[in-house]
């Protein structure tokens, strides 16, 4: 569940780039509009859950384990950051709604998408070459359902 998201996340921020690139062009594109204020609502959604999902099922089960706990306290700071990258990309999405789109929203647009990619990229590498395969080995098969449950739970599943 967690490694489809991470692909969904790549996805979503790459159409980010392109509707910035779109409105840098014309600022007045409807697709690149409805794009922005679409990849803001998975952020919303999606990503917020995943990290829900992290923070409240599978870090609890790491957090005892010494080889994890950098891992855990440099992702958990990822998210505090992305959480700011989130509300500046919620408050453009807000600005497209309310038809009040600017020039430098579209600048803060571009930048946004870029430090999303950056941060991301790092952050999946870390969670899907480190994380992941630490806590397939440190965690039992029932932990593993459990939090696997958990998520599910979370998604009213």
């Amino acid at each position: 569940m967690l490694l489809r998201c991470h692909r969904k996340t790549e996805d979503r921020i790459a159409v980010l780039h392109r509707a910035a690139e779109a409105l840098d062009v014309n600022e007045d594109d409807r697709e690149a509009r409805d794009a922005v204020i679409e990849v803001a609502g998975f952020v919303e959604t999606s990503i917020a859950r995943h990290e829900q999902d992290e923070e409240m099922s599978l870090f609890p089960l790491l957090r005892g384990n010494a080889d994890a706990a950098p891992i855990l306290e440099t992702l958990a700071r990822e998210h505090v950051e992305h959480q700011r990258l989130h509300d500046h990309l919620s408050d453009i999405a807000n600005a497209i709604e309310a038809n009040r789109l600017r020039s430098r929203h579209v600048a803060e647009l571009a930048e946004i998408a870029g430090a999303m990619e950056r941060s991301y990229r790092h952050h999946i590498q870390l969670e899907e070459g480190e994380l992941f395969p630490l806590a397939r080995a440190a965690l039992t098969p029932d932990q593993l359902r459990t939090a696997a449950a958990d998520m599910q739970t979370r998604r009213g599943r």
